[in-house]
């Protein structure tokens, strides 16, 4: 086998270079051709290689355009005589792939052209230049059609018999070859979509050109040694803007196109975090040489110098290797400036956003104009590339600044009902070992909850749209009833009636301060009526300040609060003095709420299963569903009129909300609680202080049906006009325990309990 000439090499160049305006112009190396149609083959190549373009003003290089498609056609028509008479030789087959590569560089070119002249018309100017559009959208076709037949063309090359390159490198220009026709097609679909046509090209086929070209890339990439130097860092490279490709949504024919992370695929989210892991090795040039110029043994550097100096780099671009490191450097960081500004990590930090995308922008440019090689002036070593997308997407992002919709009060009344049944292992609460007055031997029961709420939640600038001050203050209101009817121990029916109104005032909007998305500060009141086997039993009145951080793109919900409470009971007793349980409750606590979507969620669990049935818009919030974490601390002190009740104590609280498959969620909360009484209790046969350990534990399996939907401004419409009807169907398992150290007299324990309510319910919600 003899080593491959200059113009086989040029082979590769070309196929690999045809994406310059996605992919770095690299090569490598292919085995000699078969020596029967060398001839031929390197007069076809040689024809090829001269239609090179001179430098030419813009209206010279039309007509060397228009020369050349010619040309490449003549050369076409001689290559598909050739491949009859040698009966589809694989090296002609490759020669094939590159004609149709320059026609389809011709066709970009013209596609460019159109696409500057159509992003430079106003967007009501752009639905009204039908023409134009149609143009721009035939010429997009015609570039895919054009990397279709490079697909095809390469496809017959391999399964052929023949000396190509080796399968690792073909690996390689398939794989580019590949992702470069996925993207042009994708191109072609939004073009078609702006000309108001449906292309006929097919999603479904861009998704398997991806896969594919991630496939040879991979394939490349684990075959070749990293201390190759540039045989490695290309490939690399390669690999990582296809995932890049393969974690967007794909454009639909017909519909308009933007470019964001497809959340609902799981392999997309992967492929984005890969992605960044990639550029990230490489974005800096110091590392990128040390890949190029790896440290080891003599042979090893050989072989890295070697793989270098047989480049478009260093043959055609004169580029030196520090010039290299710096272009890899570059686009690298452009790859991770275009990430920034769709990471769904941001998406509720747009600020932050385009801030890191153009740090990252800003040092593309920066690495990218350098020296070509030692001694020569500085160019853009991606010859223009780079500044050009520093400029379109630093542009986009301002204009996506100025045209982010106008903020538009929240005004949203909710309404909620329901009811449910349960059995209730110890509706009583009669203590353990205690012998039950001999009007209350029943502690175990079948009970019926109902409850109906109304919720309204207003931001104040509602009142005058646009007042800075006022947008700052939001009020919340509601009114609430939640009888509960016990089936035979009908003197513990329940029914607490409550109203509750909160104040909210922000003292921190997003973006004020680095990882702080919002701090609010928070004023409630609330008031509650409670029957008692239809007596009113106890009224209260509660106060509750509280300061809210909402940090780390929303991973956190922090809750600093403290609470007073005045509590008037209204039962009967028989010694006021000491047995009196009104007074002041008072409690301060600390709530730390964690939303751990970012890592976990349902979609990226459980993909297309994360739903089922009447499922969420996916607009609508209520569509993604986080793996929650919940810690509580809170510490209470209760001064009572009596002696007996006096307590002071803390409380722990903990829990998990798990999403499951088909919009189910399962939730676990537990709470423990120490009650250290200051008195000695009246009711221990030894006055001792009572001292209680309190545990409660619930677990809930719950899914909710969306039997009617909204549009997404929902909140901000007429609230008296509710629009999307929801049911909540739940299962419960709760259960209690109360250890308490007070014997009374015969040895009871009157205070220790055990409980357990099993539950099931449904509740409608409309908004």
């Amino acid at each position: 086998m003899r080593q491959p000439s200059f113009l086989i090499r040029v082979v590769i160049t070309i196929l690999i270079g045809c994406g310059s305006g996605v992919f770095a112009q690299d090569s490598g190396s292919v085995s000699a051709i078969d020596l029967a149609i060398e001839s031929d083959f390197h007069q076809i190549l040689e024809s090829y290689v001269r239609l090179a373009p001179p430098p030419l003003e813009a209206g010279e290089l039309d007509r060397w355009r228009t020369e050349t498609e010619r040309s490449l056609d003549s050369l076409l028509s001689r290559i598909d005589a050739l491949i009859a008479k040698y009966k589809q030789f694989p090296d002609l087959l490759l020669l094939k792939a590159i004609c149709h590569a320059g026609r389809a560089s011709i066709y970009t070119d013209r596609r460019r052209v159109l696409d500057v002249e159509f992003a430079g018309l106003e967007p009501e100017q752009q639905s009204s230049a039908g023409d134009l559009a149609k143009r721009r959208a035939a010429a997009a076709e015609k570039v895919a059609a054009e990397y279709g037949a490079v697909n095809e063309a390469l496809a017959a090359a391999i399964v052929g018999e023949g000396t190509l390159a080796g399968e690792r490198e073909m690996a390689l220009v398939r794989g580019v070859v590949a992702a470069q026709s996925a993207i042009v097609q994708e191109r072609a679909i939004i073009s078609s979509a702006d000309a108001g046509q449906r292309s006929p090209l097919d999603p479904a086929s861009i998704r398997k050109l991806l896969s594919d070209s991630s496939g040879l890339l991979r394939e490349y990439v684990d075959k070749t040694p990293k201390d190759s130097g540039l045989e490695w860092l290309r490939g690399q490279y390669y690999y990582g803007v296809v995932q890049y490709r393969r974690s967007l949504k794909l454009p639909e024919p017909g519909q308009r196109s933007y470019t964001a992370v497809d959340e609902a695929d799981p392999e997309a989210v992967k492929a984005f975090a890969a992605t960044r892991a990639i550029f990230e090795s490489i974005a800096d040039p110091a590392a990128v040489r040390a890949i190029l110029e790896p440290a080891g043994s003599g042979e090893q550097q050989a072989a890295a110098k070697r793989a270098f100096e047989e480049s478009s780099f260093a043959l055609r671009s004169k580029y030196s290797i520090d010039a290299v490191a710096r272009f890899y450097a570059a686009t690298a960081n452009v790859y991770l400036g275009l990430m920034a500004a769709i990471d769904p990590a941001f998406s509720t930090r747009r600020v932050e956003a385009a801030a890191a995308a153009r740090s990252y922008l800003d040092k593309a440019l920066e690495f990218d104009n350098a020296p070509p090689s030692e001694g020569a002036a500085p160019i853009s070593l991606s010859s223009g590339a780079i500044p050009l997308s520093h400029h379109k997407v630093t542009t986009e992002l301002e204009q996506a600044a100025k045209a982010a919709p106008e903020r538009q009060p929240l005004n949203d009344f909710r309404i909620q009902w329901g009811i449910g049944y349960s059995y209730d292992s110890n509706v009583t609460l009669l203590g353990r070992n205690t012998e039950a007055p001999l009007d209350k031997r029943r502690k175990r029961d079948s009970r019926f909850p109902a409850m109906v709420q109304l919720d309204y939640t207003a931001d104040l600038d509602v009142l005058r749209p646009g007042d800075e001050a006022l947008k700052k203050w939001q009020v919340f209101a509601s009114v609430r009833a939640a009888p509960t009817w016990n089936l035979r121990i009908h003197d513990f029916n329940e029914q607490p009636y409550s109203a509750s109104t909160n104040l909210r005032y922000e003292l921190l909007g997003p973006g004020a301060v680095p990882g702080i998305d919002g701090l609010y500060l928070h004023g409630r009141y609330d008031y509650e009526y409670f029957l008692l086997g239809n007596d009113g039993f106890l009224r209260t009145n509660r106060v509750r300040p509280m300061l809210q951080a909402i940090a780390m793109d929303g991973l956190l919900d922090a809750q600093l609060y403290f609470t007073y409470e005045d509590r008037n009971y209204l039962e009967e007793l028989y010694d006021e003095v000491h047995f009196d349980r009104d007074g002041n409750y008072i409690a301060g606590g600390l709530d730390l709420n964690f939303d751990l979507g970012k890592w976990v969620d349902a979609d990226k669990i459980w993909g297309q299963q994360a739903w089922g049935p009447a499922a969420p818009d996916p607009d609508d919030p209520a569509h993604r569903r986080p793996l929650e974490a919940r810690l509580g601390y809170e510490h209470t002190s209760n001064s009572t009129v009596g002696d007996e009740f006096d307590y002071s104590g803390p409380i722990l609280k903990a829990g998990l909300t798990v999403p499951l498959p088909f919009g189910m969620d399962f939730s676990y909360n537990a709470s423990l609680e120490w009650q250290d009484y200051w008195q000695g209790s009246r009711i221990d046969r030894g006055r001792r202080n009572r001292e209680d350990f309190i545990q409660e534990h619930a677990f809930r399996l719950e899914r909710t049906f969306f039997l009617t939907r909204y549009s997404t401004d929902f909140e901000y419409v007429n609230p008296l006009r509710p629009e999307r009807l929801t049911m909540s169907v739940f299962g419960d398992l709760r259960f209690a325990i109360d250890d308490s150290n007070v014997r009374d007299r015969l040895g009871q324990s009157v205070f220790e309990y055990n409980r357990v309510v099993y539950a099931i319910g449904v509740r409608f919600g409309l908004n």
